[in-house]
Formats: structure tokens, C-alpha cells, sequence
């Protein structure tokens, strides 16, 4: 169902907009000119020839004015071509075609280097296609060809088809593609006078190298300040206390390299910091961007669960159409103590202290480890949904069960 809206935030500078500030990019590829604005955004050091841009004239009058709306089209005021591509006032970049109807959900995906965030968005779109898809009656669908191609060629390809585990994401420093997101539709078919629900989904891949100093986070990484909620991926083997318990248990286990240059946390306190100073909260109100804290790779610390563990068992939101309560409770509950232990409480001091909304999940993308050839013999994913569906969840998008056994 669409909903009426004011204003829209651009996915790419983040910039707020009225709803009928909007600009055209002509059709006709051969209709350019130097395009400053899309330029001096992306940091080329040169200007783009890119299709014309025009500007239609705002009419803020009567009706328009009561209910303003967003053209859908206007004539390029160089050669007369129709056109329906719109694109943001300020960066330049075509807006997703559903950005005047329906709401925009940004997800972030954020970690430390070699957490797994990559792995992560490439299964996730892919369970969402397929298990989520099945399950929720809904359908992703990528929103333009930069995004097919990013996805098929950074993340599907290699992993999928080549079989071999991804490269770490370049900073946006020298990849300015880094931040731009991957742009889906995600719609969901309902019965009754509501109908279908659509919402614009943007996932962002932070390298982790952004997020190593605050200064870099408020030039790259802007975008979490305006989502919908941030999956916060932490890789457990960095964890001293894990590391301690796994070589006592197999003194030969070879076990990745230790990051001593930042502690598991300090991506969450950097994080923290960038939202409260760019969005002003001051210490004694909660931050309400809920705050997935999810620990990848759990497959390689099951020696270290309980026999019972909930973080062995499948999880069940997909069994039917509906968040499963009870077995997140359940999941939260025994990751948070986990953690507690794991980190001397510093971790979840820190989100019951910012955060109105956080919890605690545990996944594997790949379900096992692809060793020193980084070859992945099969991607077997274990709880990869939990964290993005809870997200859903708390933002009302699905709803949920309590029904037990």
C-alpha cells in the first residue's frame, strides 16, 4: 500500500528532501553536459559527461500545496526529450523508483575488518529471494542495473559460483563505490484493504577500515545516523577470553590473526559516538535506532556451547509467515550472557546504556570454515535471518508469533 509523503531521504548523500523537490536526467544518452554536482559528490577529479539535467518549475498552489506531490516526469530542456528519470537535487544520483510512494528502509551492515560483513549481505540476499522469500510471500528485487551488477559480480559470482570467499571491502576512500548502497525493492503480498506492502531497502557494506576512526565514519559511513537499524557484526575469535578457552580445549587449533590495533567494542563505541553527535542526542535520552549486535562465525565456537544451546538449533522464524518471539527470547537471552562473560560486561553495558531497542544473535554465513586455500566447498548458512528479520519486525514491516512447540 502506498503512503503519502512529504519528504524523502536521498540513499546516496542522505540529504532531506520536500517531496516535490526533484530533479530529471534526460533519457537520451547523447543529450550531456558536465555534471558538477554528481561529480564533486563521488570525488572524481574530473567532471562527468553525464545526460542532461533539468530542474522542473515547483507549483506550490491549492491542492499542490495541501497535498504535494512528485512529478513523474518532465521534458528535458535541452532537446525536448521526455524523460522519467529522476535524480536528487543535491548528489545527482537516480532515486529509487519507488522513493515518492513508499517508505525507505536503510539496513546497515557494520564490523570490524574481517568480521564476515561481506559474506553476510551475500547470503542474506540470497535467503532472502529464497527461504525469507517462501516464507513471508515477498519478493527482493535489486532497484537498478548498478546494483545487479555489484551484487552478481562482488558477492554472488565469487562465492556462489567461483566458490571461493570474498575480498575484504576497500575503504571509500579509494572506492567510492563503497558508498553507494545496494538498492533492492522488497515487496510483500497481503490480503485485505491494505494490500501489498513495499518498502525500498538499501544495504550498505562498511569496510572496516572506515570505521577505525571517528573522523572517517563521519565522511563515509553518514548513512547510519538515517537507518532503519544497524546489524553490528562481530567476529568472536577476536575475543581474547574465546581465544584463551579454544587453544585450552586444542592447543594445535590455528586460529585467524589477532587484531591488537582495536578492541571487539570499539567499532560499537565509534558507532555510538557518530550517531549521538551527528544527530544530537544528548546522553541522558536512548538512541532509538535499534542495534542488531550479531556474532558471526559461531560455527567455530560450538566446542564452547552447552549441549542445549539454542545457538545449535535451526532457528524458526521462517517456519511460518511470522517473527518468532519465543525463539529470539530465547537466543537473546543465552547470547547476551555469552557476551557478558565474553566481554566482562562491557558490551552490553554499552547498549543497554544508548540503545532503546538492541539484541543479541549469533550466525554463520558460510556454516563452516574455508581454511588457509579459501575455498568454500558449500554455503551452508545458520541463523543469517535472525538479526535482518528482527529489524524488519521492530519497524512494523512483519509481525510476529508466540506460539510455542
Amino acid at each position: 500500500m502506498a503512503t503519502f509523503k512529504r519528504a524523502y531521504v536521498c540513499p546516496y548523500c542522505f540529504n532531506k528532501h520536500k517531496i516535490d523537490e526533484v530533479k530529471f536526467r534526460c533519457a537520451d544518452e547523447k543529450c550531456v553536459e558536465d555534471d558538477e554536482q554528481y561529480s564533486t559528490y563521488w570525488e572524481y577529479n574530473y567532471r562527468l559527461k553525464l545526460p542532461t539535467v533539468t530542474e522542473p518549475e515547483i507549483k506550490r498552489s491549492g491542492l499542490s500545496w495541501l497535498k504535494p506531490s512528485m512529478p513523474d516526469h518532465e521534458n528535458c530542456r535541452s532537446c525536448s526529450t521526455t524523460t522519467s528519470i529522476r535524480i536528487c537535487p543535491t548528489c545527482h544520483s537516480t532515486l529509487p523508483s519507488t522513493i515518492s510512494d513508499y517508505e525507505d528502509y536503510i539496513i546497515a551492515v557494520i564490523g570490524a575488518k574481517q568480521a564476515g560483513k561481506s559474506h553476510y549481505i551475500a547470503v542474506l540476499i540470497d535467503e532472502i529471494q529464497n527461504k525469507i522469500g517462501n516464507a513471508y510471500n515477498c519478493y527482493l528485487k535489486p532497484e537498478n542495473d548498478e546494483t545487479i551488477q555489484r551484487y552478481n559480480r562482488q558477492f554472488r559470482d565469487p562465492l556462489y559460483k567461483n566458490k571461493t570467499t570474498l575480498d575484504v571491502t576497500q575503504s571509500a576512500r579509494v572506492n567510492a563505490d563503497v558508498k553507494k548502497p545496494l538498492l533492492f525493492t522488497l515487496s510483500f503480498s497481503g490480503e485485505g484493504v491494505f494490500g501489498t506492502k513495499v518498502i525500498t531497502l538499501a544495504l550498505f557494506d562498511a569496510a572496516g577500515e572506515d570505521l577505525k576512526e571517528e573522523k572517517n565514519m563521519l565522511k563515509h559511513t553518514r548513512y547510519i545516523c538515517n537507518s532503519a537499524g544497524v546489524i553490528c557484526l562481530l567476529d568472536p575469535l577476536q575475543l581474547p577470553n574465546i581465544r584463551e578457552q579454544l587453544k585450552a580445549q586444542s592447543p594445535d587449533i590455528n586460529l585467524p590473526h589477532q587484531d591488537t590495533e582495536n578492541d571487539v567494542n570499539d567499532v560499537l563505541v565509534r558507532t555510538t559516538n557518530l550517531i549521538r553527535n551527528t544527530l544530537q542526542i544528548k546522553m541522558k535520552k536512548k538512541i532509538d535506532i535499534p542495534m542488531a549486535l550479531s556474532f558471526s562465525k559461531i560455527d567455530a565456537i560450538q566446542p564452547l556451547l552447552d549441549p542445549s544451546s539454542k545457538l545449535k538449533q535451526n532457528g524458526r522464524h521462517t517456519d511460518t509467515n511470522a517473527f518468532d518471539v519465543i525463539d529470539f527470547q530465547s537466543v537473546n537471552n543465552e547470547m547476551k550472557s555469552l557476551v557478558q562473560g565474553w566481554s566482562k560486561g562491557n558490551i552490553t553495558a554499552l547498549l543497554d546504556h544508548n540503545y532503546k531497542d538492541h539484541a543479541f544473535f549469533g550466525l554463520s554465513a558460510l556454516g563452516n570454515n574455508p581454511g588457509q586455500n579459501m575455498k568454500v566447498e558449500s554455503v551452508e548458512p545458520y541463523r543469517v535471518e535472525d538479526p535482518f528479520l528482527w529489524l524488519l519486525w521492530k519497524n512494523g514491516i512483519i509481525k510476529s508469533t508466540e506460539k510455542r512447540g
